[in-house]
């Protein structure tokens, strides 16, 4: 796969130069605002990382002879991570943005648990007649942490990310 993405980048650079694509978009230097995509997309990272945890568990015990306790439970734990920079030459960071080179990073985490708690009587009387009662109850609770931050104006477009601290926080 590296092969291939080396030969089509190879490919993709000498077949039109980026100049030559801007000249074809805009002969006349009329559009200023337009941006070769080619350049636009090496100069942008975005790259997020999602990990998921789906845990179920359940446990069932005769407590009497007609009564039985069941309990059950389960996790559903999500950790998404983001980091986005755009440079100088792209269209979201290039100097016709109000915020000029930008990115922000971020992490979010979600906790969400379930318990259910369920006691069933069963009893049968005269081998015809059967009495069975259920009764029970469920609790939920939801956790969620987030932190990021996001910056503008970023002075050096080699850091990418890690040179957000230099720009004008957001």
């Amino acid at each position: 796969f590296v092969a291939f993405e080396r030969a089509l980048a190879t490919a993709v650079n000498h077949a039109v130069a980026p100049e030559q694509l801007d000249a074809e978009i805009d002969p006349d230097g009329q559009l200023d605002y337009a941006y070769n995509p080619i350049i636009n997309t090496r100069n942008m990272y975005v790259n997020s990382v999602r990990n998921n945890l789906l845990a179920n568990g359940a446990l069932e015990r005769k407590i009497l002879n007609n009564l039985t306790l069941r309990i059950t439970g389960g996790v559903n734990y999500t950790h998404l991570r983001r980091e986005n920079f755009a440079g100088s030459n792209t269209q979201a960071g290039g100097i016709f943005s109000t915020s000029g080179p930008n990115g922000s990073f971020g992490n979010t985490e979600v906790m969400n648990m379930v318990n259910e708690n369920t006691v069933n009587y069963s009893k049968t009387f005269i081998k015809k007649h059967t009495v069975d009662v259920l009764g029970g109850f469920s609790q939920q609770q939801v956790k969620v942490k987030s932190t990021g931050a996001a910056a503008m104006q970023v002075p050096n477009d080699n850091l990418g990310v890690s040179g957000l601290d230099e720009g004008i926080p957001l």
